[in-house]
């Protein structure tokens, strides 16, 4: 099914803003979800072989954290976005502007979810360093409900968000 949008609809522009962003967040992401979950499992940040180990990895799998990642993106959209293109005083273009407003956004709840939610950087630290895939599928709904339920956020079951009533 094709997009039903103009090449300059704010939603297009944002969608691709958000699809460019991916890869340069969610490595952002990561060690902002292993400092909160280093402040709620390690305060006094002894250093064992595990907290060595998570800090000395180099392979962190990223790629965990695409689904959260869509996710998000689409709960922006929907809480943040309409459709009419505001006037830029400053010069910059629509898309540079919603990278920015973007990229703000989702590290602010990569903060909030980390604090508010000790298993949300768990979880994260889980699948991105820790490489189970048997379990990936868990730690990845379980991601979703957290997000989900802090955001009031529901799924319909056309799998588009909404929020919850």
């Amino acid at each position: 099914m094709r997009d039903k949008s103009f090449d300059q609809d704010k939603n297009y522009i944002l969608k691709q803003a958000q699809i460019d962003s991916k890869d340069s967040l969610t490595e952002k992401a990561v060690p902002i979800a292993l400092e909160n979950y280093q402040l709620i499992h390690n305060p006094l940040k002894l250093q064992d072989d595990f907290f060595r180990s998570l800090n000395s990895t180099e392979n962190i799998n990223t790629s965990f954290l695409e689904r959260s990642y869509y996710l998000l993106s689409d709960i922006y959209r929907l809480l943040f976005a309409d459709n009419q293109l505001e006037f830029l005083w400053d010069g910059s273009s629509h898309y540079d502007q919603y990278c920015s407003d973007w990229s703000r956004q989702y590290l602010k709840w990569q903060e909030l979810l980390g604090r508010c939610h000790p298993n949300y950087s768990k979880i994260i630290v889980k699948g991105c360093f820790l490489h189970q895939k048997q379990s990936d599928k868990i730690l990845l709904i379980e991601l979703d409900r957290i997000i989900m339920k802090d955001l009031k956020i529901q799924k319909t079951r056309k799998g588009q968000v909404s929020v919850a009533a």
